[in-house]
């Protein structure tokens, strides 16, 4: 159970749901509130919406002063629950409740700052965004997720400032947290996300690097229509 947490952590995902599995194998010794949190995991990474969400539910009313359960429930309500026609204000709740409740937990942050600023809060999105990296100043995610708000107050991906090199896993999450961020706008998205990709397409980059933003860079094109 620990090292499902661990394994989550600053939204790393590595062997996520082989921790899981192994932790069920012993469903019937864990404790109620961890065997819970697993199954309402498993549920949402099996695809299982309406149980997801369900589960989920049902654990923050169980436990509302956790913070792991929190996230829990968020991550449901993020992942299936949105498109299913939750409203950010939803989502973005047990996200919020989870780091009024401890601080020091990373993992809601990012789901956090990406609602926050669907939703206009663009104030407490910086501020938490911030909050994040001081606690983890090499998180990948929360790196990226501090490029996109960059982007999104301005400043041209192409050309950003950065302390080091833009990686195409790096310069891809930011796209991705932009999409993320702005769903009333998907133009725009877009075009943002294109040119994170194409700070990736330079000489200065790794030949799979390149590589893959080109990809990139070639799917957006396609979506957008311009096709030649």
């Amino acid at each position: 159970y620990r090292l499902r947490i661990a394994s989550t952590f600053g939204a790393s995902v590595d062997n996520r749901d082989g921790v899981i599995l192994a932790a069920l194998r012993y469903e019937t010794r864990l404790p109620r509130r961890q065997r819970e949190m697993l199954f309402a995991t498993w549920a949402l990474l099996e695809g299982r919406v309406a149980a997801a969400l369900r589960l989920a539910e049902a654990l923050g009313a169980r436990y509302p002063d956790d913070p792991e359960v929190a996230y829990v429930e968020g991550e449901a309500y993020f992942h299936v629950g949105l498109s299913r026609g939750e409203s950010p204000e939803r989502t973005v709740r047990p996200f919020t409740r989870a780091i009024a409740l401890d601080s020091s937990f990373l993992d809601p942050y990012n789901h956090a700052v990406e609602m926050l600023m669907v939703l206009g809060d663009t104030a407490t999105a910086w501020r938490l965004a911030r909050r994040a990296l001081v606690q983890a100043p090499t998180s990948a995610v929360h790196l990226s997720v501090m490029l996109a708000l960059r982007a999104l107050r301005g400043e041209d991906p192409a050309t950003m400032p950065s302390s080091e090199p833009l990686t195409y896993a790096r310069t891809s999450r930011a796209g991705t947290e932009v999409v993320r961020m702005m769903p009333a706008d998907p133009a725009r998205a877009l075009e943002l996300d294109e040119r994170f990709q194409l700070r990736t397409i330079t000489p200065a980059s790794s030949r799979s690097d390149r590589r893959q933003a080109a990809v990139g860079v070639a799917t957006i094109r396609g979506a957008q229509g311009r096709l030649r």
